[in-house]
């Protein structure tokens, strides 16, 4: 589960693939680990492996960055669907792809959608206390209705575990041929 939570293409592939109506579900998944579950461990290997296979090397900035911004929002909203919600955020804007396409290729819910594209929604005020630390704008954390102070203890705690993580994942990627 974990290097699914870490890799941002392989985690819209998963929610892709769980989220498709051929799945039989009556609602959306929008945790990576229930997602994992569900989509169980022949179908989670082929994805990875179409990712690892057919994917660049993606830089450890760029991945500590996404990682870090969806460690952010699970910690500020209390859910670990905020870690969805923080590490699409991140990789539309790290990928300049719009938020509309990231929602359709991952198939998350209304609640990810709407705060994703800044409707609110239980996981919005995380994600714009996010984005307002990442552009130190604290009266936008304070709108948002967070603290500052915590919300910046919170992005210093998630750093040093992204970047674990970003570092690991990017290191075998980068010696492939």
């Amino acid at each position: 589960m974990r290097a699914v939570g870490v890799d941002p293409e392989l985690t819209m592939r998963v929610l892709r693939t769980v989220n498709a109506s051929a799945t039989g579900l009556r609602h959306h998944v929008d945790s990576v680990s229930h997602a994992v579950s569900l989509l169980g461990p022949h179908r989670l290997a082929a994805l990875v492996s179409s990712v690892v296979l057919g994917s660049d090397p993606a830089s450890v900035d760029v991945l500590w960055t996404v990682i870090t911004r969806g460690l952010a929002v699970w910690r500020l909203s209390g859910n670990e669907v905020g870690y969805t919600v923080g590490l699409l955020s991140a990789v539309s804007a790290a990928l300049k792809i719009s938020v509309e396409s990231v929602v359709d290729r991952s198939g998350v819910s209304p609640d990810v959608a709407a705060a994703l594209q800044g409707e609110g929604g239980p996981y919005g005020p995380a994600l714009q206390a996010a984005l307002a630390h990442e552009a130190d704008d604290d009266d936008a954390i304070l709108a948002a209705g967070f603290d500052p102070a915590h919300v910046a203890r919170v992005y210093l705690e998630a750093m040093p575990e992204a970047l674990a993580s970003a570092s690991h994942m990017a290191a075998p990627l980068a010696h492939r041929p």
